[in-house]
């Protein structure tokens, strides 16, 4: 294909994709969504190699649940210094969302393009749009009905990020997650202590076996899930070091409080949820929260934020 169709038929899919998008908006109250990225994709296949020719720095969030939060969270720390960040935070997460958000958000260059992605379409996003960071939730089997086992949606992620040249921001608290550390890439760990709202028994299927050696994999303490403290006797697969860590959580009232230590700098942190129920539930989400003090070298400084329902102290 020609340089000058190319420049075309980018320009053609641009211009379908808004025309959508101003429909859904006006006429139909629509949030547009995937589908005006779904007809600019039509047109133009490689959409996505533009978006990453465009972004100076790209951050990628997959796994099966905390995206959404995740990469809200992140972008709305980077926006405090970096003011062009193109991002999907709607939550249309397959590669047609990400083409929508750069539709209606058109800028000739980026600083940081920061996108959830779906586990389930990791490996096309990936093939156009070249990450600088890696950041992997944790992997529960909530999504069956979409990929089949859970070993599969890692698979397809491991093979993926074999060839690349990236940095993972890693769940040390799911064995799933840490287990890619055997690609060899730059690792960042982190994750949450054990802390008084543990349990010491839990009946979860993905805890069964050692990734490493598929022999039986013991654990300390959950958090939730199969995301804990865990060792196995065989092979010695365990939590790897973890370069954030949160610790010392509290409720108090209606407050719900904890210490982060960012590579040995300590930070007390408060958020507010109306009740003990939803506090626990919450628990094995706390490592998002490490992402505020996760420096990405030389690039990311950005220590003083705001976020409503909760504060540094």
């Amino acid at each position: 294909m020609g340089i000058k169709i190319k420049k075309l038929k980018f320009k053609l899919s641009i211009f379908a994709g808004r025309s959508i998008s101003f429909i859904l908006k006006i006429f139909l109250k629509s949030s547009a969504g995937a589908l005006p990225g779904k007809v600019a994709m039509s047109i133009y296949p490689d959409i996505l190699k533009e978006v990453d020719q465009r972004c100076n720095k790209t951050v990628l969030i997959t796994g099966t649940n905390g995206k959404t939060t995740t990469n809200n969270l992140l972008v709305h720390i980077v926006k405090g210094k970096y003011p062009l960040i193109l991002s999907n935070l709607r939550g249309a997460n397959m590669p047609q969302g990400l083409v929508s958000a750069f539709i209606n958000d058109l800028e000739d260059g980026y600083d940081w393009g920061i996108f959830e992605v779906d586990e389930g379409s990791f490996k096309r996003v990936v093939r156009d749009l070249k990450p600088d960071y890696v950041v992997i939730t944790n992997f529960f089997r909530d999504q069956l009905d979409r990929y089949g086992e859970i070993e599969k949606a890692f698979q397809d992620i491991y093979e993926s990020l074999d060839p690349l040249d990236t940095t993972l921001i890693l769940n040390a608290d799911d064995p799933l997650v840490s287990n890619f550390k055997k690609l060899g890439k730059k690792n960042i760990f982190y994750g949450v202590l054990e802390n008084q709202f543990c349990d010491s028994n839990q009946n979860v299927v993905e805890t069964n076996f050692c990734p490493g050696c598929n022999e039986h994999l013991d654990y300390s303490y959950f958090n939730y899930g199969q995301l804990g403290g865990y060792s196995c006797a065989h092979c010695g697969f365990e939590n790897p070091e973890r370069k954030y860590e949160i610790t010392d959580i509290q409720y108090q009232g209606e407050n719900y409080r904890f210490v982060l230590n960012a590579d040995q700098n300590l930070k007390d942190f408060e958020f507010k949820y109306g009740g003990i129920y939803t506090a626990v539930h919450l628990l094995p989400r706390l490592w998002k929260w490490a992402l505020i003090w996760i420096r990405l070298p030389n690039e990311l400084r950005v220590l003083n934020i705001s976020w409503e329902g909760w504060k540094i102290l």
